[in-house]
């Protein structure tokens, strides 16, 4: 959406309300996320070693899951020109939201 950019400037006076509700939102978001984090460490800290566990309700796996990862930072180091080869530029634009020094 509007993948183009040409650097104007547009006044959003009349979106005020819907910018305050997107952080309020964003805020919750981030603090359900907190909430999440501490009740899965809750259950995590019980577990222990264990790899399952359950209440009678629900069951639970925490198990250790290996992946392998392409380490492109040493394959630049150590294959500069081949990694340039394969190097493909893409854009993207970012949309961030901060007090106005005005406010």
């Amino acid at each position: 959406m509007f993948s183009n950019e040409n650097g104007g400037y547009v006044p959003l006076h009349h979106l005020s309300s819907t910018i305050k509700t997107l952080i309020e939102k964003k805020d919750q978001v981030k603090n359900l996320g907190d909430e999440i984090s501490t009740l899965e460490n809750e259950i995590k800290l019980t577990l222990g070693d264990a790899t399952e566990g359950s209440d009678g309700n629900f069951d639970i796996a925490w198990k250790t899951r290996t992946t392998n990862r392409f380490d492109s930072s040493s394959f630049k180091k150590e294959n500069k020109d081949l990694y340039n080869q394969f190097t493909k530029e893409s854009s993207s634009r970012y949309f961030t939201i901060k007090a106005s020094k005005e406010a």
